[in-house]
């Protein structure tokens, strides 16, 4: 997950892949329902990358694979990385 997070965050055209392939995102939620910690601290990552790159395009698709329950636990229960990023792709979904 780690490795998936810095190619996102390295290029624009692997988020787009990332975002377009089916079941990434589902899988994401899965992780952060039972995956390591930092495991979780990357998937909170790479949505917040997605968010942060085109908030009208990928919020709703965030948002309908049922990422707010895990995205409340990490931000109080996360590693300290995981914590600020949640806390802050928490912000951007709501402030739409």
């Amino acid at each position: 997950m780690g490795l998936l997070e810095n190619i996102v965050s390295s290029s624009e055209n692997a988020l787009c892949e990332i975002a377009s392939t089916h079941g990434v995102i589902c899988a994401m939620v899965e992780t952060m329902e039972d995956g390591s910690p930092q495991c979780k601290e990357h998937a909170v990552g790479i949505r917040l990358l997605l968010c942060q790159s085109n908030k009208e395009r990928y919020r709703g698709l965030i948002l309908r694979e049922g990422v707010m329950p895990g995205l409340l636990q990490m931000s109080v229960h996360g590693t300290w990385r995981a914590k600020d990023m949640a806390r802050e792709l928490l912000l951007l979904l709501r402030d739409c």
